[in-house]
């Protein structure tokens, strides 16, 4: 349902028929009917939205897709969720608010899809923003979105496109900004949130770490209870983000920030065995696979 856009929901309602799509909502119900109308009014809105950014921008990133399109030559989609773009509004809020140095950060975006929170993140002046997705046909629309943004601002920023699975990435060394826009579930979002933990113990000397979800799948609360039971973070709390029309449902953020302990050094002293690469040896400073 959350995939579908103005167009596939005229060709659905074309095959079924108007009088047996009509029978169908009445079969639901008044409050059914209802709630139907008004998630389909909230998805056209979404749409329309996000659409608009593209035209202005000359991309392409509007369009959700579910996760059987995914495709990947040497992964299966194992815990992945539904490509949907990132809502700008919320995105350029939660920048704009925060207190870090963009020139000397990293921004990293984990399952960046088609490449909408690198764009927006473009706006800013990042030390390099690193996209990070497994799936082939993604990864070659994301190209285009940047190659389009670049050629349109005349931004000398460094782009980078990690094609893999996220949890064989190593955060590079200095400061990271890691943006997650509920990309995984499961095992995989586990092992990620496990590799920026350790990765920001050992050679990430400034960490801000940012997952955005919405109420509709929320998975929000878990990332909540692990982050909060990590050592020397803290969470950021942010005035109220406006309203962003391009979002299927309202907004939710967890934003905590890595807090340096006194008297111990960031910087890379040892080595580390990220858990996802256990099979492939030991990660060090400069490996990214």
């Amino acid at each position: 349902m959350r995939t579908m856009d103005p167009w596939t929901l005229v060709r659905h309602v074309s095959r079924r028929g108007v009088t047996k799509s009509f029978a169908h909502m009445i079969r639901l119900g008044p409050s059914g009917f209802w709630q139907r109308l008004c998630f389909y009014g909230r998805l056209m809105r979404s749409h329309s939205w996000n659409l608009g950014y593209d035209l202005w921008q000359g991309t392409q990133t509007q369009r959700n897709l579910p996760r059987r399109s995914l495709l990947s030559e040497s992964t299966q989609p194992d815990c992945a969720i539904w490509y949907t773009p990132v809502p700008v509004s919320t995105l350029r809020a939660i920048l704009q608010q925060l207190t870090m140095d963009y020139s000397e950060t990293t921004f990293i975006d984990y399952g960046c899809g088609k490449g909408r929170a690198m764009l927006v993140a473009g706006e800013f002046s990042f030390k390099a923003i690193v996209g990070i997705e497994f799936a082939t046909n993604l990864i070659q629309q994301t190209q285009e979105n940047v190659n389009s943004a670049r050629q349109q601002r005349k931004q000398r920023v460094r782009w980078d496109i990690y094609p893999g699975d996220a949890r064989n990435y190593l955060p590079p060394q200095g400061n990271c900004l890691f943006f997650l826009y509920a990309p995984f579930y499961g095992h995989v979002l586990d092992t990620v949130l496990e590799n920026i933990r350790q990765a920001c113990r050992i050679q990430v000397e400034g960490a801000v770490l940012c997952f955005v979800d919405d109420e509709g799948r929320s998975l929000l609360p878990h990332v909540v209870d692990t982050v909060s039971q990590w050592n020397d973070w803290q969470r950021i709390v942010l005035p109220p983000l406006p309203t962003d029309y391009g979002a299927l449902y309202p907004i939710e953020t967890a934003i905590y920030r890595k807090v340096k302990a006194h008297g111990v050094s960031t910087g890379l002293k040892r080595s580390y065995r990220s858990p996802a690469l256990k099979t492939l040896g030991t990660v060090r400073e400069g490996d990214s696979d």
